[in-house]
């Protein structure tokens, strides 16, 4: 047992560089081996060559590879959970702080707008950035999102899709020079959006609840040969920002509230948006599970934003 134990700490401590080399020349050895026994048979030389110590080799070889790889893979296996569950952390914690914060100043009577707003405006930026290390750990591409307010007309909460528009909030600190397009442009309507016009009419008729899209530009030419329609986005020029896209809405169960009366069932305040300007950022297999990470942060992000919209009332 203890010298199973020193044989798995011994494989632990290989570097990584040093594995990947190993792996590459293996791959190289395998097939050059493998003609070489096909030229020593063609040129009826093999009966001076002993294969089976060539087999053994190759077995031996095999073994060794599939050790170095496991520890490899355990390695890639723990990094991530520590890129991860540190960002999840991170997550709580900012959400957390500001909550109470808030609260307390609130109590103290030394809550401003200015304060207010500058408060929420860095720490929903810092909970985007752990948003956007955690899809980057999984996805292994450069991932941004931001946070799309929508605006209601004299506060009435159910959305008039004809007129309704949104704003953006903050955004992750590698996607901020984004939205210079914003200030140029009329305002962002709803109804000239496909995926925020889309998320709000299935919230409401089907409450299927995320818009999910690997590569926008294929995804613009289907709907085009199928339906005759195209993606709609007011930044004409997205496609340099952006290839693919995943955007959840930033809702809770209208039942659950006290003080809103509306007939649909969620009520919707914005939404989170994430994207990638690679299109094998957000894979079709893992859709499901690409978008559970995002509507987790989504549902946080409501709860900061009730209090943030509850003390922005109270000026």
């Amino acid at each position: 047992m203890k010298n199973f134990k020193n044989i798995a700490e011994f494989f632990d401590n290989i570097p990584n560089f040093v594995i990947n080399a190993i792996t590459i020349l293996s791959f190289l050895a395998m097939p050059i081996s493998f003609l070489t026994q096909l030229i020593l048979i063609w040129f009826k030389k093999s009966d001076n060559f002993n294969f089976n110590i060539l087999y053994l080799v190759f077995i031996l070889g095999i073994l060794i590879i599939s050790c170095i790889r496991i520890k490899k893979y355990r390695n890639l296996s723990h990094s991530r959970m520590k890129v991860v569950s540190s960002n999840f952390r991170s997550f709580l914690k900012q959400s957390q702080s500001v909550y109470f914060e808030t609260m307390k100043l609130h109590k103290e009577n030394k809550l401003t707008v200015e304060l207010l707003k500058d408060k929420y405006q860095n720490e929903l930026i810092k909970i985007l950035n752990c948003l956007c290390k955690i899809m980057k750990n999984y996805t292994c591409r450069e991932v941004s999102a931001c946070i799309k307010i929508i605006n209601f007309n004299s506060g009435n909460p159910i959305i008039d899709l004809d007129n309704a528009t949104v704003s953006t909030l903050c955004r992750s600190e590698n996607s901020i020079g984004r939205g210079e397009y914003e200030g140029n442009t009329r305002p962002i309507y709803i109804k000239e959006n496909t995926d925020f016009r889309e998320i709000v009419d299935q919230t409401i008729n089907t409450g299927k609840s995320y818009f999910y899209v690997r590569d926008l530009e294929e995804y613009d030419k289907l709907l085009f040969k199928h339906y005759q329609r195209r993606y709609e986005n007011t930044n004409v020029n997205y496609l340099n920002s952006y290839k693919s896209t995943i955007v959840v809405p930033i809702r809770i169960e209208t039942e659950k509230l006290y003080d809103i009366k509306n007939k649909n069932k969620y009520n919707v305040i914005g939404f989170l948006c994430v994207d990638s300007l690679s299109t094998d950022a957000f894979l079709s297999k893992q859709e499901k599970f690409n978008c559970n990470i995002v509507k987790a942060f989504a549902n946080n992000i409501y709860v900061l934003l009730g209090q943030y919209a509850h003390y922005l009332k109270t000026f």
